[in-house]
């Protein structure tokens, strides 16, 4: 029991300091220390300058009486100013006031402190000193000046500056008081930031946890804040999600791959023992018609490795990749001049509709191959009387490359299923092909940041590949 006890409050003060290590905690903290040293230093201006102007007040003070004491030394001599002195002295306000007259000898005449003070003078004859211990305010500040009588004697003036010392003091509690409050407020704000950091870190280290275990459906929950740890939530769902793509079409192709190849591949090997059994009974041409038929089925399989090999290499690369200006204009129209003839061989009206300029950043081999698979697929099954358009658009959210077609269509269910890899509809499989073209179509919107839409053209397929202009925002991660 002992044992678990202190296993726990070890795991207990482990997450209690945990936050105190973060780097959250210590910017906050720094924060708070570099606010309490400018409080001070702030605090130490204003008392610097108060203090200043208090001096000064008492300077001006001190100046007027020394003027005043020196017309009565003048006028009344030694006794003069020594009636004048004791008169000050018995006053209320000789309470805040020193006087001292000394002779030429250094010994006192009168005044209210014994000694003259061990303080040097300044060398605009002024003096600063602590009252001697005989004064109620014991210890107070002293300011004042001196008068000299050549020959005679030597005056001191000076008053207390009480307002000062109580200024001081307020002023230097204030200056603690508030480094330690900005020195709390900083560690307990630098407290709570930390627990609300590790909150949300905590939470996408689970995740990438399971992750690695192989949780790939495992998504980190957004606050709804819009803050910073949202957006990087939202990058990091956006990128599992791709990942939990790939890896789900990586395994449908690889499903697919051996599903699909194994009957072309059985065929090619009854093809080679037909062919080679009709060479030994001199069946010339029945070996001859058996090669063909084994030539059309490696270029079968050829052409589906490639479409997958050029899928892999589309979605290898980063968008900007080997992107240059493209004239979408021109390239439709290529394209419809080398599949006009084909369309019209199968009974297809290809129309061509381009607007004004139209030109993206973008890999003009890559659009050109996506195109290709459009307009090959809306031919396929649009023939006897079909028709197949191509149509550019302009619009705010930038240009729309449009292959409309009046065949079969596509449910809309199955308008996401169709572009994965290796997927065909029931409807379909009496035509030639393997379920690649639209995956690769797929492949070239994500890489130019495209949006790619399926939609119903009554009767038939609309295709719509929607390409930002330069001067419009990318696709925002989601």
């Amino acid at each position: 029991m002992p044992g678990r006890r202190i296993r726990h409050w070890r795991r207990r003060s482990r997450q209690f300091l945990r936050p105190l290590v973060t780097s959250t905690f210590r910017l906050a903290f720094l924060g708070g220390l570099l606010f309490a040293v400018t409080n001070i230093a702030l605090l130490g201006v204003v008392r610097w300058t108060t203090g200043s102007l208090l001096d000064q007040s008492v300077d001006a003070a001190v100046d007027g009486e020394v003027a005043q004491l020196q017309s009565v030394f003048a006028s009344g001599g030694v006794a003069g100013l020594t009636g004048e002195l004791s008169t000050r002295m018995a006053s209320l306000q000789g309470r805040q006031r020193v006087y001292l007259l000394i002779g030429s000898d250094r010994v006192p005449i009168i005044g209210n402190i014994a000694a003259w003070p061990d303080a040097k003078a300044s060398p605009s004859g002024r003096l600063s000193f602590r009252l001697p211990p005989q004064f109620e305010d014991w210890g107070s500040r002293v300011r004042g000046g001196v008068a000299d009588f050549p020959g005679c004697c030597l005056l001191l003036v000076g008053r207390l500056q009480t307002d000062r010392g109580l200024f001081d003091r307020v002023i230097g509690g204030t200056m603690v008081g508030a480094g330690i409050l900005c020195l709390f407020l900083g560690a307990v704000v630098g407290l709570v930031m930390a627990r609300h950091a590790l909150g949300r870190l905590d939470a996408i280290n689970r995740i990438a946890a399971a992750t690695r275990r192989g949780g790939f459906a495992e998504r980190i929950q957004l606050s709804g804040s819009g803050d910073e740890f949202d957006q990087l939530a939202a990058n990091l769902n956006a990128m599992l999600e791709r990942n939990q793509r790939l890896l789900t079409a990586m395994r449908t192709v690889t499903r697919s791959v051996a599903h699909d190849l194994r009957t072309p591949l059985s065929r090619l090997r009854s093809r080679l023992e037909s062919a080679l059994l009709g060479e030994q009974a001199a069946d010339l041409d029945g070996a001859q018609a058996a090669m063909a038929g084994a030539i059309r089925d490696v270029d079968g399989i050829l052409a589906t490795f490639n479409a997958l090999l050029s899928i892999a290499r589309i979605e290898g690369m980063t968008s900007g990749q080997d992107f240059a200006p493209v004239d979408l204009n021109r390239l439709v129209t290529d394209v419809a001049e080398l599949y006009g003839p084909l369309a019209e061989d199968e009974g297809v009206a290809l129309s061509v509709a381009v607007g004004p300029e139209a030109v993206i950043e973008g890999n003009a081999q890559l659009i050109f191959q996506a195109l290709i698979n459009l307009i090959d697929n809306a031919i396929k099954y649009s023939r006897g009387d079909g028709r197949v358009e191509i149509r550019l658009e302009n619009d705010a959210g930038g240009i729309r490359l449009v292959v409309a077609d009046n065949g079969p269509g596509i449910p809309e269910a199955q308008y996401g299923a169709v572009l994965e890899p290796f997927i065909r509809l029931d409807s379909s499989r009496h035509t030639p092909g393997v379920g690649l073209g639209l995956s690769v179509v797929s492949a070239v919107a994500e890489l130019h940041e495209a949006r790619l839409q399926l939609e119903d053209n009554r009767p038939g397929l609309r295709v719509v590949l929607a390409f930002p202009t330069a001067d419009q925002p990318k696709r925002p991660v989601m």
